[in-house]
């Protein structure tokens, strides 16, 4: 499966499937070392239902729930990036692949939504740079339109994105 993206009602569903297994998808996702070779610098996790986690990118919340190597849902409190909203990540191992799928709900402003749920918002970059860190290529550098082309030039084919409304 390559990467599918859905949007309805001001909630963003996106969904990519990673060639390792649940349990290393979910250090990817929790543990400082890991998230700062893909994702940020200076992450700092507190990895418990109601424990923190912060970076130098200004982002920031709490954690809701958790299920380890199958469920995250977190806070998002990036003052500049949807604060207030809310993360949930689910994982699922199908035939030696991890399916992730990412829910971003409780938008406040028109405009975070609209980020987020676009074909160049700030989660597709975050889960094409988890796939290629977890698959032992090269993060994505560039973000934006010049994506596309990172993509085809690192021999990842990017995918169409659907949205609904």
């Amino acid at each position: 499966m390559p990467f599918k993206s859905l949007s309805s009602e001001w909630t963003v569903v996106k969904e990519i499937a990673i060639s390792t297994g649940p349990s290393r998808v979910f250090r990817g996702l929790t543990k400082p070392s890991e998230l700062n070779a893909w994702f940020t610098q200076g992450a700092a996790v507190d990895l418990r239902v109601g424990g923190s986690y912060r970076n130098l990118d200004h982002d920031k919340g709490k954690f809701l729930e958790m299920v380890p190597h199958e469920r995250l849902r977190f806070t998002w409190d990036n003052s500049d990036h949807a604060p207030g909203s809310i993360v949930e990540i689910l994982l699922k191992g199908v035939g030696g692949k991890t399916v992730l799928t990412l829910i971003h709900s409780g938008f406040k402003h028109k405009r975070d939504f609209d980020d987020y749920s676009s074909r160049e918002s700030g989660w597709n970059w975050a889960l094409w740079n988890l796939k290629a860190h977890l698959e032992g290529r090269k993060n994505i550098i560039l973000r934006g339109l010049a994506e596309e082309a990172q993509l085809v030039l690192q021999g990842m084919q990017p995918s169409p994105i659907l949205t609904v409304a």
